[in-house]
């Protein structure tokens, strides 16, 4: 493969890229984040340069040969990226720095070619960290949280303007992939308070599979799970809470669960890859009360390996922390196994 910026090594990846944060829950239920969030503290971009480090990073190098069943650099010729972003009420600022740093990124994909002279064939698709459950009360009863569930989400009309296409992705070839993106990633700040960030790139990608995300992922590409959070996981497979239940504290289901989730979906733990960008476990809450350590997602990205990596929210350079993402995808693209 050519060397080349380090974004490029993103080819061939299926990206999850999830950003989570504190949000007020409904009905100052469990769960309810406060709306000052750490966006104001910890990840604002640089006043200065909002994308700085993004393209001026080191360049990829390229790793040798990879392993995709004898064909050099067929594997790096397809992505499909998946960004899971939180829509909590301490959001706003996250969502615009992804948004203002997405177009230099379309632009390092587009250039990109692999070994054998091909660009990539992308797909991009957004989805929310709020998933529906309930909860019991006992003077009440049950209390149903109606959320997105995975399902992908293109601006609800208002992006169309901006180039989305008439479909719940975008791909390589639509007319405008970086404003069509850079409008539906600003996914509004009124979602849950229980950020479910594993459990909203399984619904994606699993569960609402054939529908409505039909069409999206491709066997034949890379999966790569990246989540930018500044709260800590709180994935159950348990989505009906008994009164006694305390929220994102019992009947978790195991990261564990979520990476063989994956392991199957793509055919082997050398198909996909993570990256997470949160608050890291032993650095306390850089954003107030509303975030957490993500002692979760860390144990997700020690499960991926050289697959994986985690950076610091709390650095406050989204661009910067999105270069080394890629930069993992990278290496996984290099290494990928062939489809079974």
């Amino acid at each position: 493969m050519r060397q080349v910026r380090s974004l490029f090594g993103i080819a061939a990846a299926v990206a999850f890229v999830t950003l989570a944060a504190c949000a007020p829950g409904p009905s100052g239920r469990p769960g309810d984040d406060d709306s000052s969030g750490a966006d104001a503290a910890s990840s604002t971009p640089d006043a200065g340069d909002p994308n700085a480090g993004f393209i001026d990073a080191a360049p990829f190098h390229d790793a040798g040969p990879s392993v995709d069943g004898g064909m050099l650099g067929g594997a790096c010729q397809k992505i499909d990226i998946l960004f899971v972003i939180d829509n909590s009420g301490s959001m706003a600022e996250e969502q615009a720095a992804l948004a203002t740093a997405f177009p230099q990124f379309v632009t390092v994909i587009e250039s990109y070619t692999n070994q054998t002279g091909q660009h990539l064939d992308y797909h991009i698709g957004i989805t929310t960290t709020d998933i529906t459950y309930s909860q019991d009360d006992p003077i009440f009863g049950p209390s149903v949280q109606m959320w997105n569930d995975g399902k992908f989400v293109t601006g609800n009309g208002n992006c169309l303007a901006q180039g989305w296409p008439n479909r719940r992705f975008l791909q390589k070839g639509d007319s405008n992939v970086s404003a069509a993106f850079s409008c539906a990633a600003h996914v509004g700040t009124d979602g849950s308070g229980l950020e479910m960030e594993l459990e909203a790139a399984k619904e994606a990608l699993i569960d609402r599979v054939p529908t409505p995300n039909a069409g999206f992922i491709r066997e034949d590409a890379l999966l790569a799970v990246v989540m930018l959070t500044d709260e800590n996981d709180c994935s159950t497979p348990n989505l009906v809470l008994g009164a006694s239940d305390t929220p994102c504290m019992d009947n978790l289901e195991p990261v564990q669960n979520y990476v063989a989730h994956f392991d199957t979906l793509k055919g082997g733990h050398g198909r996909w890859a993570t990256a997470v960008i949160a608050i890291p476990p032993g650095v306390g809450a850089c954003g107030g009360d509303g975030s957490s350590e993500n002692v979760r997602l860390k144990a997700f990205t020690d499960a991926a390996g050289a697959n994986g990596i985690f950076t610091n929210i709390c650095s406050g350079n989204m661009a910067q922390s999105l270069t080394q993402a890629f930069d993992t995808f990278g290496l996984a693209c290099e290494n990928i196994p062939p489809v079974n």
